[in-house]
């Protein structure tokens, strides 16, 4: 199962260990408290199971509390003083068991043994000793030099820790499993000799205390990035289970006086039925949590976005989803499955299919880019193909996942042109490529100048003149037109310091960018006295599109002295009781509505109105596209205030 998609995280695991030490140790505690409380109540029952088995001496007792606090002191995120705490607790314990050790080897005593309790042992068994067993100071020695080892990081150390535990806790091991069975004469622990078994026990504990505090090292860390961890540790739950079921019950069968036969054989069908029953009810989860593992899996599948398929080694569909339908043509996955991509896919697609087919059959992953036309429409699409196995490194089919990535491609393509064209526009103003020219508007009746609008004008680098439709619409589409007004702008300044009277021209963008109009007021207040000479045309669909913004623009304008005009008037099919609360001076009629008026009655129409709503509200009116005398003359019958055209004049490169 795909590690994602797994029950148990390490995660998990990792909670489940941290807190094991301190449930250990715990236990540990209360083995120690109650061996203590027994020798000193005289319970004998508190110090052992059964008569019959050794006791745990006090200081067993205390050896193994004074580890429980020194890995206790090193588990979790301890601070050096903690580690510190840790290493002598560790020390000491070490210490004294070489101590225990030497009193065997020599056949002596140190004054040790009976520190404690020493009138109950001579009460007890006249010949008990207060010192632990050889076998526990051994194994205390062993794990106090693991204890020491937690916290030190060296190259050394991660294996000398794993065998100092694995050591000391082989021993116990052994000695309880010969306590369960009743085999103590394997190990030659008689009534008053050998490791009692709640010493073995809390070893044990203690032990995998130890294991727990470092999780980043071997074994924990090992079974932790195993994807099936927890079923190891079920099997080793499995395996352990039986055996000890066995010994204990027949314990508990024997202490209910049942001979030794019937204690065996209940023991035995005891452990068989427990054992059955734990195994039948993992392996129900096991299924159970698979089972909705694949339905996950389908529902994932069914609902990805991108086009997912898997076919078997003879290439035939045995699984996909319904963006795959989507992209083959067809409305149902039962109607791909059995067939071949070979009726799907057009011959020059199919081709890179084959040879990443002929890949993955050999264990290898293909990544590729193809078109695809799906209902008229040309699609780009990112497609992988790789093996699929069976687990047992057996290649069992062939997966393909397929993204439609044609609108990434659409972005990533307007990224780069508008990096282009920011490039193009740049080196354009920097090697004054980008140029103003104007165009005259005069006073309809006495032909005197009265402004010029500035137009902007783009020379290629050959010096040829590029029209302004083959490069604005780009600077629109690219959020370049701000940058190109504030160049007009300062274009517009220089003129109105020579004493000429221009109309610049505002895009939507720039009077609903914050910034840019902080430059264009700031810059306007920077140069002065312009005497009028500067004016603003913005367009009837740019105040249309946002009138709040163009109020709050006109007012600004008004304020610094700056007149404003509505260009392209008639064409943005808006009432004008929405735009009167615009501080405007002029209305431009549109040049659509010029261009026919000899012959069409409708425009004539339109330019009375747009006339007549002038004079209602104080305007002057401005017509565009004057390309002769007879429309000028119309015009004039009309009552046009001013004029702008060809007939009047081109527009010209613009000089100060």
């Amino acid at each position: 199962m795909p590690e994602a998609l797994s029950n148990h995280s390490p995660g998990r695991l990792e909670a489940v260990l941290a807190w094991w030490p301190r449930a250990a140790v715990v236990a540990v505690f209360a083995i120690a408290v109650a061996d203590w409380a027994g020798w000193a109540t005289g319970i004998d029952r508190l110090t052992r199971f059964f008569s019959s088995w050794p006791q745990m001496a006090p200081w067993s007792a205390l050896l193994v509390a004074g580890l429980g606090i020194a890995i206790l002191a090193q588990s979790g995120r301890p601070s050096r003083a903690q580690v510190g705490a840790g290493c002598g607790l560790a020390a000491a314990a070490g210490a004294l068991a070489l101590v225990f050790l030497a009193e065997y080897a020599t056949g002596s005593s140190f004054g040790l043994d009976q520190m404690w309790f020493s009138e109950t042992m001579r009460a007890a068994q006249p010949y008990l000793l207060g010192r632990p067993s050889p076998q526990t100071a051994f194994s205390v020695l062993l794990l106090s030099l693991a204890v020491g080892l937690t916290r030190l990081d060296r190259r050394w150390t991660p294996a000398a820790w794993t065998l100092s535990l694995l050591a000391a806790t082989a021993l116990p091991d052994f000695i309880v499993a010969s306590y369960i069975f009743e085999s103590l004469s394997i190990v030659t622990a008689t009534r008053s000799t050998g490791m009692g078994i709640s010493t073995a026990t809390a070893i044990m504990l203690l032990v995998t205390a130890a294991f727990a505090t470092r999780i980043d090292r071997n074994p924990l860390a090992w079974l932790v990035a195993r994807p099936d961890r927890w079923t190891l540790v079920r099997m080793v739950g499995i395996l352990a289970g039986p055996p000890t079921l066995i010994g204990l019950s027949r314990a508990a069968f024997l202490n209910l006086g049942l001979r030794d036969d019937a204690a065996w054989a209940l023991s035995i069908s005891l452990s068989t039925i427990t054992v059955g029953v734990a195994t039948f009810y993992l392996i129900q989860q096991e299924q159970k949590k698979l089972l909705e593992a694949r339905e996950r899996i389908r529902l994932i599948v069914d609902n990805a976005p991108s086009a997912i398929s898997i076919r078997n080694c003879e290439h035939h569909f045995e699984l996909v989803n319904q963006a795959f339908c989507e992209l083959a043509g067809i409305t149902d996955p039962g109607q791909a499955l059995g067939r071949t991509a070979d009726e799907f896919l057009p011959p020059d697609v199919l081709a890179k299919y084959h040879g990443a087919d002929t890949r993955a059959l050999r264990g290898e992953s293909t990544r590729f880019e193809h078109e695809l036309t799906v209902d008229g429409t040309q699609l780009t699409i990112d497609a992988q193909v790789f093996p699929v196995d069976s687990g047992r490194s057996q290649i069992i089919g062939i997966g393909a996942i397929s993204t439609d990535i044609t609108e990434r491609k659409r972005l990533e393509n307007e990224m780069r042109e508008r990096l282009d064209f920011e490039e193009f526009i740049s080196h354009a103003i920097s090697d004054g490529r980008l140029v103003a020219y104007a165009q005259p508007i005069v006073d309809a009746r006495t032909a005197q100048l009265v402004e010029e609008e500035l137009l902007v004008r783009l020379v290629g680098s050959d010096g040829k003149l590029i029209a302004p439709d083959s490069f604005l619409p780009q600077a629109e589409r690219f959020g370049m037109m701000p940058l190109i007004d504030r160049y007009m702008l300062a274009r517009g300044i220089e003129l109105a310091r020579a004493g000429r009277h221009v109309a610049v021209n505002l895009s939507a963008n720039s009077i609903g960018d914050p910034s840019t109009m902080d430059a264009i007021t700031d810059a306007i207040t920077n140069a002065g006295d312009l005497d009028g000479g500067i004016s603003f045309e913005i367009t009837e669909h740019a105040a249309l599109a946002s009138l709040d913004v163009a109020e709050h623009f006109s007012d600004e304008m008004k304020l610094l002295g700056c007149q404003v005009a509505l260009d392209d008037f008639g064409t943005g099919f808006g009432a004008f009781t929405e735009l009167r609360r615009i501080s405007l001076h002029s209305l431009k009629i549109d040049m659509s509505f010029v261009r026919g008026l000899l012959e069409n009655k409708r425009d004539e129409s339109v330019v009375k109105v747009i006339i007549s709503i002038a004079k209602e509200f104080g305007l002057v009116t401005t017509a565009e596209g004057v390309e002769n005398a007879e429309t000028l003359a119309l015009l004039v019958d009309l009552g046009v205030d001013q004029v702008q055209g060809h007939l009047i004049g081109a527009p010209a490169p613009a000089s100060a």
